[in-house]
């Protein structure tokens, strides 16, 4: 990679950090306003149920799960900073814990409250007068513009710090997107739809699959007859056209539950991912971006991992970009198969057996990941440190010193490391099992997975069954199968597209060449429609799919494309990566699937300010808590 195409991918990851999260604070009630997703008047039985628990538990307003979500303007926080002594940016993001500082707002500013307007007014009752204030968790209000307007997705928004240490913006972000998507198709790209759909919409369709699994759909399709999902919206031409987007649906529905819920799975792969570089502020894909050199990696090609095995490589076609991108994904895939052998961490334990016990790391394991950055071009301290261990000769000095009561017996000290390498040799004479030829599919008989195994940590049972399929090869290469119920390596599927999205190589002109067949007309996040077929100078034929909404962009067949048309959507358009003054890459998404152009396109400055919020987000169960 030339220094320009450096310095441009590394501008476009900062681009793409979509960080709205400012920090927290502690507010006065005086200051704190309840928007329309609040109801408008507190009810009288909620604030009387919340009184009587603060004065059975106590007013517990520093636990996060009770924090209230709010929005503020940059201008209206950076005056409030200035306004209140010993705080700053940096004090309101990293409380570590300890109590929030006051963030002293001028006399009539207010920020907007996205809940808690039953908390405030028990607070009222319950505090006195000089302990009027509430934790409150601080976003840009732009940052939030996109999900609000499906009002439905809010109920219960939370704030959970502890994740907050993943640095994993870029894959939240994508789920985020991820999660406007679906509903955005669901709907057909209706706005005037979104604000009615109701918490129970939500609750009843979150994590089901009617695009996949027969059950799913008669069970969504049962609620539709009986008018449980979607009540607001009775026009039953509507209604057919949505339960058609339903049906064509290629992934779970997600919303904000399942998204909290997923980074619990996300949480063990991130802190094996955030070994290989130096501690550092910047989020993951930032730091690791800042490690990859692509040594040694031929120009336009990149390395496909098919397997564990060492000769489970291919190279493929494909631009400096995807290099690093999928280079990127696939060190992630490594730590999402053999994370328990990485930090001592274990998945959940299935019903009726017994409970796993983390286990201490494995040298070997790390050493594997290291030689697998190394040779997706990525070079860090770290990863060199990883390289230079010897796993075998630890463990084959372990065994000796084991076989043996130390108290009882002893080795010639001149001797021991020849008896280690002795021990080693003989390790090496193990001949390398070939992998199974088989395939995972998206379907199994009767109901498939349940709905409490479609989100969070995984179950020990599926984790052992599926790790050996979450190679690219495999996530591309689904076998749907011919039975009803979802299978739990179309649960990692469905996860890992929402976190990484889904990509086709620069210049791709073998449709086999990530697993048997590319996505190619379904996209993540949207409905089953005809798609549109265009061929971008110096590249193949490539599908992208029209965005959702009823204002499809015209775009002209391979012949004539010279330039993207600007009727495409700024929201289609998201990447700008100049390489060198004589050849710009241009990445097009189109609701998770990237493409790669090589000729100019101008793009406006709103683009990135369209990306979607913040990730810490959450659905809260609690009904007190409005």
């Amino acid at each position: 990679m030339n220094q320009n195409q450096i310095e441009s991918v590394e501008q476009q990851l900062y681009q793409d950090r979509g960080i709205y999260f400012r920090g927290t604070a502690r507010i006065r009630f005086a200051h704190l306003r309840f928007g329309n997703l609040c109801p408008r008047e507190p009810n009288k039985k909620i604030t009387a149920q919340l009184k009587e628990r603060f004065s059975s538990e106590g007013c517990l307003r520093l636990e996060p799960k009770n924090h209230i979500p709010a929005v503020i303007s940059q201008d209206t926080l950076d005056a409030c900073i200035r306004a209140s002594p010993n705080v700053s940016q940096d004090v309101l993001l990293e409380n570590n814990g300890k109590q929030p500082p006051e963030l002293r707002l001028p006399e009539n500013c207010m920020v907007e409250c996205l809940q808690g307007l039953h908390r405030v007014a028990a607070g009222k009752e319950f505090l006195p007068r000089r302990d009027w204030w509430w934790t409150i968790d601080l976003y840009l209000e732009a940052g939030l513009d996109a999900l609000r307007i499906i009002p439905g997705l809010f109920v219960g928004f939370r704030i959970e710090h502890r994740f907050m240490a993943m640095k994993c913006h870029e894959e939240a972000s994508n789920y985020l997107l991820h999660i406007l998507q679906v509903w955005k198709s669901i709907l057909g790209g209706k706005e005037s739809l979104m604000p009615r759909v109701d918490r129970q919409t939500i609750e009843l369709l979150q994590l089901r699959a009617p695009g996949y699994s027969s059950h799913d759909a008669s069970v969504v399709s049962k609620n539709f007859r009986e008018g449980t999902i979607f009540s607001a919206i009775r026009h039953q031409g509507t209604r057919k056209s949505i339960w058609r987007n339903l049906q064509s649906l290629p992934c779970l529905i997600p919303s904000l539950y399942s998204f909290f819920e997923d980074l619990k799975y996300l949480q063990p792969p991130a802190k094996v991912v955030r070994q290989l570089v130096a501690p550092s502020k910047n989020s993951t894909r930032e730091a690791m971006w800042r490690i990859f050199t692509a040594h040694g990696m031929p120009e336009n090609q990149w390395l496909l991992q098919t397997g564990d095995g060492e000769a489970d490589y291919q190279w493929l076609q494909g631009s400096s970009s995807d290099q690093f991108e999928f280079g990127y994904q696939q060190i992630w895939l490594y730590a999402w198969r053999y994370w328990a052998e990485l930090v001592p961490e274990c998945p959940r334990k299935e019903e009726g057996e017994a409970t796993p016990i983390s286990q201490r790391p494995d040298p070997r394991r790390w050493r594997e990941i290291a030689r697998l950055a190394a040779r997706l071009g990525f070079e860090s301290d770290e990863i060199d440190g990883f390289l230079s261990l010897d796993p075998d000769r630890e463990i084959a000095k372990e065994a000796l010193l084991k076989a043996r009561s130390p108290e009882q017996f002893g080795y010639d000290d001149s001797a021991f490391e020849s008896y280690v390498t002795e021990v080693c040799r003989i390790f090496n004479l193990a001949k390398e099992i070939p992998a199974a030829d088989s395939k995972p599919c998206l379907l199994i008989p009767g109901c498939g997975e349940s709905l409490a195994r479609r989100c969070g940590r995984v179950y020990d049972n599926a984790y052992k069954a599926d790790r050996k399929y979450l190679f690219l090869s495999h996530l591309y290469d689904l076998q749907h199968g011919e039975s009803s119920g979802l299978s739990s390596f179309a649960v990692r599927m469905s996860v890992y597209f929402a976190f990484f999205g889904r990509r086709l190589p620069a210049g791709n002109t073998d449709k086999e060449s990530i697993g048997g067949r590319l996505s190619q007309s379904t996209t993540q996040g949207q409905q089953e429609t005809t798609s549109t077929s265009i061929t971008a100078p110096g590249t193949s034929e490539i599908q992208v799919m029209p965005p959702a909404s009823e204002a499809t962009p015209n775009v002209p067949t391979s012949e004539d494309l010279q330039t993207l048309p600007t009727a495409v959507s700024d929201t289609d358009m998201i990447d700008y990566i100049p390489t060198d003054p004589s050849e710009m890459i241009i990445k097009v998404w189109k609701d998770g699937l990237m493409h790669d152009y090589r000729d100019p396109v101008s793009i406006s400055q709103g683009i990135v300010e369209k990306m979607i919020p913040e990730w810490r987000l959450y659905v809260e169960t609690s009904e007190l808590y409005h």
